[in-house]
C-alpha cells in the first residue's frame, strides 16, 4: 500500500479435502521463511 507501506500476499492453492491441514502448515512455514528472509520476522 503506497499510503501505509503495508504489503499483502494472497495465496490461492487447490488441494484434496484430506490435504488441507497439511497444506496450511506448509504455506505457513513458507510464509514464515519469506518473512524471515525479508527481515520482517
Amino acid at each position: 500500500d503506497e499510503l501505509t507501506g503495508d504489503i499483502g500476499l494472497l495465496i490461492t492453492d487447490w488441494v484434496d479435502a484430506d490435504d488441507v491441514e497439511n497444506m496450511n502448515l506448509l504455506w505457513e512455514s513458507q510464509v514464515n521463511d519469506l518473512r524471515h528472509a525479508l527481515g520482517l520476522a
